[in-house]
């Protein structure tokens, strides 16, 4: 009997900024909302079920737009029955993460982030290279 197996290719073409700040998720979204360039609501918690019966709940933000949809994301679960209560347990110095899609080709980063930079609640923000992040799958939903 001749076995076949599926491969999923996943779509990983978001920017991930990583965000130190020590204030609350609601907090932060607000700031980043007085920036003027975001409108971030409550969104529904993200529930991820894995094939090893565990399972993540993560909280986040939604600002979406024509162009763009940004999903602001604590790295703290809520509810987590793995080891780490880390989304992403390899960038454990970040507190959030900022994803930013774009259905348009010509997005400028650099003025977002400058945006972002002037906000005095953010202690350190960095662009996060996707590729080098192991279990970057938890950032897809």
């Amino acid at each position: 009997m001749k076995k076949n197996k599926l491969v999923v290719q996943q779509d990983y073409s978001f920017i991930l900024l990583g965000i130190v700040s020590s204030i609350k998720e609601y907090s932060l979204a607000w700031h980043l909302n007085q920036s003027g360039v975001f409108h971030f609501v409550k969104a529904a918690d993200l529930y991820i079920d894995l094939n090893n019966d565990s399972e993540m709940i993560i909280s986040n933000y939604i600002c979406k737009s024509e162009h763009h949809t940004y999903t602001l994301l604590r790295n703290r679960l809520i509810i987590s029955s793995f080891q780490s209560p880390l989304l992403l347990s390899e960038l454990s110095q970040f507190d959030y993460f900022l994803k930013l899609e774009s259905k348009i080709d010509h997005f400028d980063l650099q003025m977002l982030v400058n945006n972002l930079r002037v906000i005095d609640k953010i202690d350190y923000l960095a662009r996060l290279d996707v590729n080098k992040i192991k279990n970057k799958e938890n950032v897809l939903h």
